[in-house]
C-alpha cells in the first residue's frame, strides 16, 4: 500500500449553503490531513438559449452577465480563502 496525501475538492457558487459545504469541508480536510482544492465554474451552457430557428446574439450583455459571474467567483473564492487561513489549512483555489 503507497502512502498517498488525501485529495478534497470543495465547490462553491458563494450560496450561504456552499458557504457551509466550504466550513464543513475544511474540518474534514483537517481531520483526513487532506490537501484541499476550492474551485468555483462559470457553466456558460446555462446560460445560452437552446438552439432555435433563429440565432439570438447575446452581445455585449452577455460580457456583462459574464463578468458579474467572475466578480462572484471571486468573492466566493476570497471567501474560501480567508476562511482556510483562519483554520489554518493551506488550499489551492481556482475559478
Amino acid at each position: 500500500m503507497t502512502d498517498t496525501v488525501p485529495k478534497l475538492l470543495i465547490a462553491t457558487d458563494g450560496s450561504d449553503y456552499s458557504q457551509n459545504a466550504i466550513l464543513q469541508g475544511l474540518e474534514l480536510a483537517i481531520l483526513m490531513d487532506a490537501n484541499v482544492y476550492i474551485l468555483y465554474v462559470i457553466d456558460k451552457k446555462a446560460y445560452v438559449p437552446p438552439i432555435l430557428k433563429t440565432s439570438i446574439p447575446l452581445g455585449s450583455k452577455w460580457d456583462i452577465m459574464e463578468e458579474t459571474l467572475r466578480q462572484e467567483g471571486n468573492e466566493a473564492i476570497q471567501y474560501a480563502k480567508k476562511v482556510a487561513e483562519d483554520k489554518g489549512v493551506d488550499i489551492e483555489a481556482c475559478c
